[in-house]
């Protein structure tokens, strides 16, 4: 998957890992010998949407053809996908474990 840059439009290639209620996102390391840790999005009080491009960012980027949101308390990422087919699944999958988490909250 991608993750669009806070400081930029440009969306750069992550390697991400569910684990629980949280979504690891990983970069390689300047070397290229091991994946390096980078940052976590956590799951608890989180919102999940597909997103729907203008023409105009299309233009500008094909990635924004697969996106989708996750919004949590602290801070909202747009992610892309390959496909729409790549789109279902992490969507229909962070959805279903979003769900979860929010029940296991309530309880």
């Amino acid at each position: 998957m991608y993750k669009k840059s806070l400081n930029n439009d440009k969306f750069k290639q992550r390697k991400f890992v569910l684990l629980g209620e949280q979504l690891f996102y990983y970069k390689k390391n300047m070397i290229g010998m091991q994946d390096k840790y980078y940052n976590l999005i956590s799951l608890q009080n989180a919102r999940i949407s597909v997103l729907k491009a203008s023409p105009e960012k299309l233009k500008v980027d094909k990635m924004y053809n697969y996106c989708f949101e996750l919004e949590n308390d602290t801070r909202t990422w747009i992610l892309a996908c390959k496909s729409q087919e790549d789109l279902l699944q992490w969507h229909k999958t962070i959805y279903t474990q979003i769900e979860q988490v929010s029940k296991r909250i309530a309880i």
